[in-house]
């Protein structure tokens, strides 16, 4: 029996085990930890859970941007969860 799909379902270096899925309507959105990187938090969408794609980040920049402007392993965002009320994530 043949897959139909490969993995890994999405094929890139998203950090950490801890995405936070959900669907709206026929959509399902993921977002994902980014840590220290910015701009962070990415928000992905699909179809069928199988074919992902970027659509935004929620965060431009990291504040306090001075403290940030250095790399700070271990520091920034994890664990984001989405939320979805009257239209609004």
């Amino acid at each position: 029996m043949s897959a139909l799909y490969r993995n890994p379902v999405l094929n890139a270096d998203w950090p950490d085990p801890d995405p936070d899925a959900m669907r709206v309507g026929e959509t399902y959105f993921l977002v994902a930890s980014s840590g220290h990187r910015t701009p962070g938090l990415p928000v992905l969408c699909s179809p069928d859970l199988l074919h992902w794609e970027p659509v935004a980040r929620v965060l431009p920049a990291l504040p306090p941007a001075a403290h940030f402007n250095l790399p700070r392993h271990g520091a920034g965002v994890r664990a984001p969860a989405l939320r979805h009320h009257v239209g609004l994530f």
